[in-house]
């Protein structure tokens, strides 16, 4: 845990000499965690890192086609991903949650 900060920060990590924040990306979104995080998936938005903590990771692909509407706070849309419905994050909202959360 990081003193002060928010529940979904878990700690942070190195990446390339840079300190880089961790969060559980099922606390972000406030769904139940199906599973200890396993898997560490850093984003880089405008030099703004972030390590998402997941569960699992499927695949990492370009988005094609325009993102169904979804009311969910910290997500652009909703794209189909064979049978499944995966949700889109808009990390700039997510990084901005969290700076907000801890400042």
């Amino acid at each position: 845990p990081v003193p002060g900060a928010s529940d979904p920060v878990l700690g942070v990590r190195d990446v390339h000499g840079v300190i880089c924040p961790v969060a559980s990306l099922a606390l972000l979104l406030r769904v139940p965690e199906p599973g200890s995080p396993s898997h560490l998936v850093i984003l880089d938005h405008d030099g703004d890192l972030l390590g998402l903590a997941v569960d699992r990771l499927e695949e990492v692909a370009d988005l094609t086609g325009p993102a169904g509407e979804t009311d969910a706070d910290l997500l652009t849309g909703t794209l189909a991903c064979g049978a499944d419905v995966v949700g889109v994050l808009d990390v700039p909202r997510t990084l901005q949650r969290l700076a907000g959360e801890h400042s």
